[in-house]
């Protein structure tokens, strides 16, 4: 029943959280499995949400060949599911270029190009410059800038990202920490 299978995903995100990843990978890859029995086409949000928790799984435990095919299954759903703008589409381009430019291929000019096309999709969509997803790409924007050893436009991305994150955070939130943490490695 897909109810035991959202049951699943969740226990699922609680593992990988815990990095305990074999267990993670197990209840997602069983809550995919229930779902597409129950959703045969295959063309389910359900099923494109469980690829991509799987994809998170794989990225943590760095196998970003993995983790690439798993997001790239979740966007095909999601793109004969949605418009080409939707949040949920915009949400995976932040993942897959991360994976594939960032991690696998260490194309920052790239990466860079494509989280900045990412950042006016975003803004548009939203129709702001605050929200969550933002702060993740101009993140993951910030660490492309100083991987290229840009140091001071990776400040500016990751002061953005904080500006975003401190009034919707509390102190003690790992992304917040995170991105105080990239922002004093740059000073350091």
């Amino acid at each position: 029943h897909p109810l035991i299978a959202q049951c699943m995903d969740a226990i699922g995100k609680i593992y990988r959280i815990r990095k305990e990843y074999d267990k993670a990978l197990s209840y997602h890859q069983e809550s995919l499995e229930i779902f597409k029995q129950n959703f045969r086409n295959n063309n389910h949000p359900s099923i494109s949400k469980c690829l991509f928790h799987i994809g998170n799984v794989c990225e943590d435990r760095r196998q970003l060949t993995d983790a690439y095919i798993y997001y790239q299954q979740s966007l095909a759903i999601r793109q004969n599911l949605y418009n080409y703008k939707h949040s949920s589409i915009l949400q995976l381009d932040t993942y897959i270029t991360h994976v594939l430019y960032f991690e696998q291929e260490k194309e920052y000019d790239k990466a860079i190009d494509s989280y900045r096309n990412i950042l006016i999709d975003q803004k548009h969509v939203f129709q702001q410059d605050e929200h969550p997803n933002i702060a993740l790409t101009l993140y993951n924007l910030g660490l492309c800038y100083h991987r290229k050893q840009d140091y001071d436009n990776a400040y500016v991305c990751f002061q953005q990202t904080v500006d975003i994150q401190k009034p919707r955070l509390n102190e003690n939130h790992p992304s917040l920490i995170r991105t105080l943490q990239a922002i004093k490695n740059l000073i350091d």
